[in-house]
This record gives C-alpha cells, structure tokens and sequence, in this order.
C-alpha cells in the first residue's frame, strides 16, 4: 500500500493524521468539519490507516444521545510501534523506548566516561541494550532520537563541537552511526530535546513562550570531563517553534562570572565543583547564579514558564524558590512577572524522553512546519517501508534491519 500521491493529498494525509494522534480520540466528522474536507475524502484517508494497522477505533462517541448511528472515536494504535531516545552525555548514555503515546516502555543505562573516540561503541551498546529488553521485543521500531551536549547541526547530523565530549571539530553523527540503522535518525542537543519533550508530553498546557533549564552533576573520576562536573544548556521555546539561532548554537552557556581556566561553565573553582551536592554554601552560590541569568532570559525575552530537569531531584525547591525570587528581583517594574516556575514534565531521563517525543512530533507532524512536504513524505516512506518489513521479533532480537 502506497503513501499518498499528489501535494494536496499528501497534506491533508498527515493532518488527518496528525489531529487523530493529538486527540486521542476523535470522530471522521469532527476530522471533515476541521479541514474543511468531504466525508469522502476522510473516509478514504482514515481507511488506509486504518488498514496499515497505525489508527483503531478507541471508542464509541455517546456524548450524541439522539437517533441515528454513533461515530467511532478513533486513536492511533500505540503498540503499531516504537521510538527510542538516547541521552548522550560525558558521563554515560541513558536510553528509553516508547510507544507511540509517549508512554516509557523500558529504559537501559550504560555508565562510562564518554568522549569522540568511543562514541560510536558506547551508542551502539546502549541502544542494543534496550532493543533486547523483553518488554520490547514486540514492538517494531520506527524511529530514533539522539540527544548530545554541545553544538549540533540537526539537518546535517553533525555534533559541531561538545567540550564535555571532548570534541573540538565535527563530528558526522549521520555517517559514523545513523546511517548504519534502517529506520530515521533524529539529532539534536540535548537541552532543546528537553524542550521537545514539554511541547509534546505537556501540549495542552505548556506557554507559546519557555525555557528549558537542564543541569547535570557528572559523577566519575577526578578531572575526568572536559567540560567539567557541573553542567548546565538551556532549551527556548519561541512562538511555539525550539529557537535554534543562526548556527544551531542557541542556548549554549556559559556564565557571565565565570574565570579564565576554570573547566566549569560558573564561578565556581573546579576544587569546588566535584562533589558539589554534598557541599551547602558552595551549592547555594551556584543555583544562585544560575538564578540570575535565568532572570534576565525570562524577563528580556518575556517568557511565560521555566522548566527545570536533569539531576536535580534534590535541590528542586532550592532551584524553583531561588529562580522565581531573582525573576521578580530583575524585573523593575510594580506588577509581578507572570512566569511560573517547574519542574518537567517527565523527571527520569527527561533528554532521552525528550529525543523520543521529537521522533514522535516530526512522525506524526504537519507539512511545511520544520520540513517540507517532499521531506514529510521521505521520512513517512522510510518508516511505512521499513515497518512492513519487519516480523514479529524472536524473544531478544529486535527488528531493526
């Protein structure tokens, strides 16, 4: 069965598709009433997802008591496939799989110290790893996403530069990995993953506006990270859209405090740094810098929300209190600042949630949002054909080509 034909076709395809996937339940007339189409047409439309297997009838619409036939509610069926996504960071790779609903089916952890000359190794582990985890070896995968500290060019799948990677020039994410794998291979840093985590999993509630504040505590031998033991990207969310700046490079930080020398992003001596959860006074001076510049961004930028994720479990009311104080301390005029401040969405392994929510939102997107219509049919190609291929899968061995 083929993909739709025909630019027009093609775009009413996904946004069908798109509308039964938000909804979690919604009729074939309230889809024709949306877009302005004929019964006919979304008859047409849902009948061959329906026959792909990718959308079911959740339920029976009883809200409309009176005489005559009850519309089917219909819903994607979340068990047609799976996403993973994969946190790559100095210390470790943390991986999830989920289901087409964003519900974490199995997550696997590799901890090691991690830099350019064994990325490829340790990301092909991990994701092994997981794909051998029992509670998924019934699920086809359709899609991967990758979240990496430092500089990525998304379109290329390239890591521009990560110092706590310790890779100074590109690396060709694309060549070197993603392409050795039969289904779409999504980079992006791993802060703006966090961000494409809330925009989905938090879809009818998050701000048109937000940032994304992810800290890490790396743990691991003394001097170990290139980058430092205390890590910290920001993740913006403008108009809607993750803002990525002219180079990809947008929400890269580092603190206006900081000292010549020091391998950590803040003011605080590397001497300090390690073990810095366990030491009060050094940790109040840290989350206190890090409230100040998070005061400008939201005032400057006018934001209506932070989310805070990463390792901060145990300094999250720390972290809020401290932040919604310098918000209102920053901002010089009378009326308070009408940002709220929290924690995200998903508080275990939020950039690999996040990486498999970005799989999700670009699968199941509308055209001409962040690609266009002949990109939009590539990837929906790759995925229906490599899902077709597959067979249901041998106890721990996953279909991935």
């Amino acid at each position: 069965m083929a993909a739709p034909t025909g630019e027009r076709a093609s775009f009413n395809y996904y946004r069908v598709l798109r509308s039964i996937w938000q909804s979690r339940g919604i009729s074939r007339t309230d889809l024709a009433t949306a877009y302005g189409l004929d019964k006919t047409t979304v008859s047409q439309i849902v009948g061959d997802l329906v026959d792909r297997g990718l959308v079911r009838v959740a339920d029976i619409d009883s809200s409309n008591a009176g005489p005559g036939r009850r519309s089917e509610l219909l819903t994607v069926d979340a068990r047609w496939g799976m996403v993973a996504g994969i946190e790559v960071r100095a210390d470790g790779v943390n991986a999830c799989a989920t289901d087409l609903a964003g519900n974490v089916l199995a997550t696997h952890h590799h901890r090691q110290i991690v830099e350019r000359s064994n990325l490829h190794d340790t990301f092909n582990r991990t994701l092994d790893g997981l794909l051998a985890d029992d509670r998924v070896c019934d699920r086809p995968l359709i899609g991967v996403g990758v979240g990496v500290t430092g500089i990525v060019n998304k379109k290329d799948r390239t890591i521009v530069r990560s110092l706590p990677l310790n890779i100074a020039d590109p690396y060709d994410f694309g060549h070197q990995i993603a392409r050795r794998l039969p289904v779409p291979v999504i980079l992006d840093n791993d802060a703006n993953c966090c961000a494409w985590g809330e925009l989905v999993y938090d879809a009818g509630r998050a701000p048109a506006n937000f940032l994304f504040v992810l800290l890490e505590f790396r743990s691991g031998p003394e001097q170990a990270f290139y980058g430092g033991d205390i890590g910290m990207g920001l993740g913006f969310v403008i108009d809607g859209s993750v803002y990525y700046g002219e180079d990809g490079s947008a929400g890269e930080f580092r603190s206006l405090y900081w000292h010549p020398g020091f391998r950590n992003q803040f003011a605080v001596p590397d001497s300090e740094a390690a073990g810095v959860l366990d030491r009060p006074d050094v940790l109040v001076r840290l989350v206190d810098e890090i409230a100040k510049h998070v005061a400008v961004f939201v005032n400057t930028l006018n934001l209506k929300r932070v989310y805070i994720g990463g390792d901060v479990g145990t300094i999250k009311d720390l972290l809020i209190g401290t932040i919604e104080t310098a918000i209102e301390s920053n901002w010089p005029y009378d009326e308070p600042v009408a940002c709220g401040v929290e924690l995200a969405t998903h508080a275990q392994d939020i950039v690999a949630v996040g990486a498999a929510a970005m799989v999700l939102e670009h699968v199941f997107e509308e055209p001409a949002l962040s690609m266009g219509l002949r990109e939009r049919n590539t990837l929906w190609q790759q995925i229906i054909a490599h899902r077709l291929t597959v067979q249901a899968p041998k106890r721990g061995r996953h279909p991935v080509g």
